[in-house]
């Protein structure tokens, strides 16, 4: 799975950490795993990300569980 992490708060942000849940055909989660974005986000930026989840499933649902914001750029 990949995609884009867009930060439109207008601050930066560090150390993400993205919850990637395993979903069976009827969207409830089997399964839960967090990954580590080290890239740091710019103001109005965008990240790419690219996650192996370790469990198969019939769907997947990525979604931002924490970052450490910052007010730099």
């Amino acid at each position: 799975m990949w995609g884009y992490i867009y930060n439109d708060r207008g601050l930066g942000q560090a150390r993400v950490r993205m919850l990637v849940e395993t979903l069976v055909a009827s969207g409830k989660p089997i399964a839960q795993e967090i990954e580590y974005l080290d890239d740091e986000i710019g103001l109005f930026g965008r990240r790419y990300f690219e996650v192996h989840p370790k469990t198969p499933g019939a769907s997947y649902r990525v979604t931002v569980h924490s970052g450490d914001w910052t007010r730099g750029t």
